[in-house]
């Protein structure tokens, strides 16, 4: 995919435990949609086997209880701890009182209900979610009519590092009867997570996947936390305090149930694209359907099918514009699939118009996060909608400008990308700089370059994070904030007969020239992708409008002694360059001029027409001979536009 572009870099410190079906060990990080408080109407799901058998309602707890041995208390609660299930994936609820059952978001997301499973095989299909936060992981599910004790929450934060902690849940569960079971460990470390205003419960014993929503429980038998994520390579399992999650519960409880928004169902769509961070998703749920997507247009577009946990099922990105296609057929369990069209040209200026077409309708994904306004002083709660979202916000700064912009989760790995709009090379951009409560959060102290509209962007790292909630906290620099960030300066144009031009200045290359000044060195422009695979470079600078400029100016640093060629003359290297452009037929109308640099060396200009695709290119020649350096600048341009290449070759200057 791309995010950042492609930045799949890192292994996972965060997974859930949540199991994908048929495969025990462990599944993707903490994952949601839907974030609603306000689910749609449902009647209330009946058992569809026989019903249980009346359970007597535990006493409650005490002032001082006994501990208990680990057998009573599972005993004692097991039966009230769920199995829930969605296509693809299942995990462990647990039963409070009034019916509901709370489990983790991440479990559930992206659908809308679960199906919930007791250990005596009572079974309750499509229980309706009916709130949830992705911020936090939570759910709730319900409400049932069951004949069994609910399990009673209680705080539990007194609780010391070296106590005992029991977990009971489902992990690496599989069987068509599903039966809990039970973990045994110690609070190894407590951990605060101030963003979310939780309590953490560390623990010494590894957890599975499927364990998520499962109950943590002290020696006295009292639940004191739902078990949600596991870290490190060693899976520690990390419990949510109830103490912080019950208020949360409670609210829901009171919230009426609202009908929920229905998604757009279209077989056929038109769009526009603007920038690098625009995404158009599309989301089916037919089972074992074969389907046929196309998406055209005049630039590069990237086409792929994921999962919810973001893994690919088929990609195309066989043209620079025009048509891409991708076939496949949806999970015959209900698994949801997502169609992802992924721009891949950036800063054109103007609205890029494409068009989708698909033989079976699709439902498009609304981001209501994307083009939202960030304020100083304002602590903004987003959503990932979907596995590979990037959300991308606008704020307002001025010249000069100092800002600092945090990015926390729990559910996802985040990166946050400031970004001018002035070109690639001026964006920033931050990972694991804010520290927070796995030591992943994103934090970055910003100078503005210049006063205007910015894009504040937030990537899932991993991009398997769909339906993890994030913070983005927007102030003033604190004690102990990150040393303030700015890109270069926006250099003053020059100016030429030509129009506006600008001096290319990269440090690791040992020579600069002039370019237009709305040039930028992006590879993944029209002209950079179309020439970069013919003509190597390690700089690429063109207009990144797709209707823009033809010229294109490809840069290259040949070390010789790494090419295993001997020392060069500058004679010497045109001779070898204009001898194998006289071997291939495409170049015609070959010429060879020497001329001096701005800085007063030798150089040698090669001209030629490629008359098979329209355009001429000229090539301008240097050596080093004490770096033994061969120096290339490769201009592909039309006719119309010789006398501009010339101009620009006359700026080229060794360091």
């Amino acid at each position: 995919m791309r995010l950042l572009f492609a930045i799949a870099l890192f292994t996972c410190l965060l997974v859930a435990c949540g199991a994908p079906a048929g495969e025990p060990e462990v599944v993707a990080s903490p994952v949601a949609e839907l974030p609603t408080a306000e689910p749609p109407p449902t009647e209330t799901p009946e058992p569809t086997e026989t019903p249980l058998s009346p359970t007597a309602t535990p006493l409650p707890p005490t002032a001082t209880p006994e501990p208990l041995t680990p057998s009573e208390i599972f005993t004692r609660l097991s039966p009230s701890v769920a199995y829930i299930s969605v296509p693809g994936s299942s995990g462990s609820g647990a039963l409070i009182d009034g019916g509901y059952i709370v489990t983790n978001y991440h479990i559930v997301w992206p659908h809308t209900a679960a199906d919930v499973t007791f250990p005596d095989g009572a079974k309750f299909d499509d229980v309706a979610l009916v709130a949830a936060d992705p911020l936090l992981d939570l759910a709730l599910l319900g409400p049932i009519e069951v004949d069994l004790p609910p399990i009673a929450f209680v705080d539990g934060e007194s609780a010391v590092v070296g106590g005992d902690i029991l977990l009971i849940g489902y992990p690496g569960e599989s069987s068509r009867s599903p039966q809990p079971t039970l973990t045994e460990g110690l609070i190894s470390r407590v951990r605060e997570w101030e963003e979310g205003g939780v309590t953490f419960f560390q623990t010494s014993s590894a957890v599975a996947g499927g364990q998520s929503g499962g109950i943590a429980v002290s020696p006295e038998g009292q639940a004191v936390g739902l078990s949600g994520l596991r870290f490190t390579e060693a899976n520690y399992g990390l419990i949510a305090s109830a103490a912080d999650l019950l208020p949360v519960i409670d609210a829901w409880r009171e919230i009426k149930p609202a009908a929920a928004p229905t998604p757009k169902a279209i077989k056929t769509e038109r769009w526009n694209f603007q920038t690098i961070h625009d995404l158009r998703v599309y989301r089916i749920d037919e089972p074992d359907t074969d389907v046929t997507v196309t998406v055209d247009g005049p630039t590069d577009v990237v086409l792929a099918v994921v999962d919810p946990f973001g893994r690919e099922l088929t990609y195309s990105d066989n043209n620079l514009y025009g048509e891409e296609k991708v076939t496949f057929t949806t999970p015959a369990d209900g698994t949801p699939l997502f169609v992802m069209a992924d721009y891949e040209q950036q800063y054109s200026g103007q609205m890029i118009p494409f068009t989708m077409r698909s033989n079976v309708p699709l439902m498009l994904m609304e981001d209501k996060d994307d083009g939202q306004t960030l304020r100083m002083g304002q602590v903004y709660t987003g959503t990932m909608d979907h596995p590979y979202d990037a959300d991308a916000f606008e704020m307002i700064l001025s010249s000069g400008q100092i800002v600092n912009i945090r990015v926390d989760a729990i559910g996802l790995d985040p990166m946050l990308i400031i970004d001018p709009g002035m070109g690639s090379e001026l964006m920033v951009l931050d990972d694991d700089s804010g520290g927070g409560l796995f030591d992943n959060s994103a934090e970055m102290t910003y100078q503005a370059p210049r006063g205007g509209t910015y894009t504040i962007a937030v990537y899932d790292l991993l991009g398997n994070a769909g339906g993890g909630g994030y913070t983005v906290t927007v102030g003033e620099p604190g004690e102990g904030a990150p040393t303030p960030t700015a890109p270069e300066p926006t250099p003053t144009p020059l100016t030429s007969s030509f129009g506006r031009m600008r001096v290319f200045d990269d440090p690791t290359i040992p020579f600069t020239i002039q370019m237009p000044f709305h040039f930028v060195n992006y590879p993944k422009t029209v002209s950079c992708r179309t020439w970069s695979g013919l003509v190597e470079s390690v700089a690429c600078l063109s207009d990144s409008s797709p209707s823009g400029d033809q010229l294109t100016m490809l840069l290259l640093v040949e070390d010789f002694k790494a090419a295993g060629v001997p020392d060069l003359t500058l004679d010497e290297l045109a001779d070898i360059i204009r001898g194998f452009l006289e071997q291939n037929s495409a170049y015609t109308g070959i010429t060879q001029t020497t001329i001096e640099t701005a800085d007063g060396e030798p150089a040698i200009v090669l001209k030629a027409e490629i008359e098979v695709m329209g355009v001429n290119m000229t090539r301008l020649l240097t050596v080093d001979p004490i770096a033994k350096e061969g120096h290339y600048v490769t201009f592909i341009h039309s006719a119309e536009e010789q006398e501009i290449v010339d101009y620009l070759i006359s700026t080229f200057s060794e360091r």
